[in-house]
């Protein structure tokens, strides 16, 4: 049997696999190291401080976008948020689908967006998903960062965009 040094031990030894022991036809209880309390421990101070939490920047992101999400949802009713499709180049969850006689796929970006990979896959997929007939146009809109004042798409994006013939909104 391997031991787990005492300091990082909390309920028992982990047997080795097919060495003969106690163990052998009997379940074992898993080991949970104090190493992995350590960690969590540490975790939970760098988000928290004088026992507020602390928000990292992706998380304030997020949520941010998600506001976006909703807003635009709410003034496109009917709409759907966070729908899934599959496309030959994957999956594309999109933001909102505004649902009616013509269904609309749309995008929600917040600040200043360039063309990364991300965004190439996803004007990929969005234009599969229109030339399928799975939805009836596509839309990106952007809204402006609380944080940085930005807004809007760099120009590579805005021509990718063009070229597409996807419809563009700038929130104000």
């Amino acid at each position: 049997m391997v031991r787990i040094p005492r300091w990082a031990q909390e309920t028992r030894a982990i047997p080795i696999q097919g060495q003969p022991g106690p163990h052998i036809g009997k379940a074992v209880e898993p080991a949970t190291s104090g190493l992995s309390r350590v960690l969590s421990g540490i975790a939970e101070w760098f988000s928290t401080r004088g026992g507020r939490t602390v928000e990292s920047g992706i998380q304030a992101n997020k949520r941010a976008g998600d506001l976006v999400r909703d807003e635009i949802a709410t003034r496109e009713a009917p709409a759907k948020t966070e729908q899934t499709f599959k496309t030959v180049g994957g999956v594309r969850r999109l933001d909102v689908l505004k649902l009616g006689d013509k269904t609309i796929a749309i995008e929600s970006k917040v600040g200043l967006t360039g063309l990364r990979a991300r965004e190439r896959q996803e004007l990929a997929r969005d234009w599969w998903l229109r030339r399928q007939g799975q939805v009836g146009d596509v839309r990106w809109e952007f809204s402006r960062s609380k944080v940085t004042g930005e807004v809007g798409p760099k120009p590579q994006l805005q021509e990718k965009l063009d070229k597409l013939n996807f419809d563009v909104k700038i929130n104000p």
